[in-house]
């Protein structure tokens, strides 16, 4: 499921441009051809995989890419699939990287283009955050998974049946890892036709040996040739799948509307109504969890708090983004935040510990609207909701996503799971002496919006009854004031309003997320951090769905 690298930093670009040619200084080789770039990609990746024709021909196209640079080859295959591809079909392109470009870079360098701008411009405003690792960006009819890191390291870690491969590294002679057999024989393992500008002996020769019937072809330009091959094993057809949904918070509306979006017809069943449970809460913080040493904790959720960051303003939910402040709150965790920049190699634009503001800041933290992101999740042609519609056997399908909760365990007893009751309080802003200018984590949490302010959340094991009470507003009170000391004006809670709901939570903190058995898959036990990890877990566990 989730692929966590040996460390989460990447090395910095070394870059010069010359004449509008953007040139890499570690590898001596452009990025692109001098004699048109959209031109050659089309000659040498797509119509060397025989497309535009093979569009015609399926529903569900994968292509994969060794080197992204600065995406050219993947805005012109997109813009080519809208054209050509039927309405109803979905593209998956994967690509590696080990040197991920600046947004400004690669802007730069396609501005030659003008017909790719309206592309580039929706990538790059939605780019991964700079962390090694397998990321994934929902686009209309289109995924894109970037494989950041050493390819070496992340495609054996990909498992989708490719339709066709370009491979696009610089050149061999220059850059002769991204070429080398164990490489190309992951190539080979997912499938599909080749084409590659290279005409290399050693090349052609490393994949007619993975399993390759090789060909030469005329190159593009001033190239004598290129390469194009065939496997000697076909893939097999991928269908549209059938597919329930079993739970109708963040979690199932994040699964329904990830598979719907690779073209899968989604039933969602709820027993209550849409968001009834804990993503009916008014507001949830994003951000990540953080370990004193980079772990394969950090690694999961940095990589849901990047795709969170890629995909709320596409799905156009309700947030704010105002950074986050995770405050210290003792000697031990100064020690386990001070340096951690250093110890983990997170690039500190993501996160970094502010002395002075005695915590670990987070630029980019944000609250959103729980119930308005189930809301659009679910707005989908593919996807079937049933509310009100409790479950007490498994419905028929291709496969079935348990997504919830404690619930999950009447039809999967081995994800056994704890339950605890949290209450938030919602202080009206009249309560409020100085609204607070960005987002706080304490012991609880502290988001301003607008007409008050949310503070919680509580932590209880014994009352399960889901009642508000005034014992547990107070418990909110303290730990806010402990944490911001001028927040409140006054004393009174008497109209203070609250919500409690039940969170469950697995023996390892970590949710299940996995194939249970033949059929059966679960996303599930995500905690208080459901809002961060359940919608990224709904990536993961349709990867696993698509790819089986």
């Amino acid at each position: 499921m989730h692929f966590t690298p040996k460390q989460p930093s990447l090395p910095a670009p070394q870059l010069t441009w010359d004449d509008g040619t953007l040139i890499s200084r570690a590898y001596d080789d452009v990025y692109a051809s001098r004699a048109g770039s959209v031109a050659e990609t089309e000659y040498v990746f797509l119509e060397g995989n025989g497309f535009p024709e093979r569009w015609k021909t399926q529903k569900h196209f994968t292509i994969g890419e060794l080197g992204f640079g600065t995406g050219l080859n993947f805005f012109v295959a997109w813009r080519q699939f809208l054209q050509a591809a039927s309405p109803d079909a979905h593209l998956h392109f994967i690509s590696t990287e080990l040197v991920p470009l600046a947004a400004e870079d690669i802007l730069r360098a396609l501005s030659p283009y003008p017909e790719l701008e309206w592309l580039a411009s929706q990538f790059c405003a939605r780019m991964p955050q700079r962390i090694a690792g397998i990321h994934h960006i929902q686009f209309d009819r289109v995924t894109l998974t970037l494989c950041y890191g050493d390819a070496n390291e992340t495609l054996p870690h990909v498992k989708a049946r490719a339709d066709a491969w370009f491979l696009d590294g610089f050149s061999p002679a220059k850059n002769p890892d991204m070429w080398n057999e164990p490489l190309l024989k992951h190539v080979a393992r997912l499938g599909g036709t080749v084409a590659t500008f290279s005409a290399a002996g050693e090349v052609k020769r490393r994949l007619e040996a993975a399993g390759y019937t090789m060909e030469k072809r005329a190159g593009f330009g001033h190239k004598r040739d290129m390469l194009v091959g065939t496997p000697v094993k076909k893939s097999n057809d991928k269908n549209t799948l059938r597919i329930a949904v079993i739970g109708g918070g963040v979690a199932g509306c994040a699964t329904a509307n990830a598979l719907a979006s690779r073209g899968h017809h989604v039933a969602l069943y709820e027993r209550h109504a849409i968001a009834s449970a804990a993503s009916g809460n008014p507001a949830a913080l994003l951000y990540p969890r953080i370990t004193k040493h980079w772990s394969p904790e950090m690694s999961f959720y940095l990589s849901a708090y990047s795709y969170m960051l890629s995909h709320v303003p596409y799905w156009g939910v309700i947030h704010e983004s105002l950074g986050l402040l995770k405050t210290i709150k003792d000697e031990q965790e100064r020690e386990r935040f001070t340096d951690i920049n250093q110890r983990t190699g997170i690039d500190e634009a993501i996160l970094r510990f502010d002395a002075s503001k005695q915590g670990v800041w987070f630029p980019q933290g944000m609250w959103l609207d729980p119930r308005d992101l189930c809301k659009k999740l679910i707005h989908h042609a593919h996807i079937t909701l049933h509310e009100y519609h409790a479950l007490t056997a498994l419905p028929e399908a291709d496969a079935v996503v348990l997504c919830n909760a404690q619930d999950a365990q009447y039809f999967a007893p081995e994800c056994s799971m704890k339950v605890n009751a949290g209450q938030l309080s919602v202080v009206p802003a009249r309560h409020i002496k100085q609204m607070p200018q960005v987002l706080r984590s304490h012991k609880g949490y502290i988001i301003p919006q607008q007409g008050s302010v949310i503070i919680g959340a509580t932590y209880d094991r014994d009352d399960m009854s889901g009642a508000v009470t005034e014992g547990n507003h107070l418990k909110n009170r303290e730990e806010a004031a402990a944490a911001l000391p001028e927040l409140f004006s006054c004393a009174d809670i008497s109209d203070w309003s609250g919500r409690t709901s039940m969170r469950a939570t697995t023996p390892t903190r970590m949710p299940y997320l996995q194939k249970l058995r033949e059929g059966l898959y679960i996303n599930a036990g995500h905690g208080s951090r459901g809002m961060l990890s359940a919608p990224y877990g709904a990536e993961l566990v349709t990867n696993e769905i698509c790819n089986s």
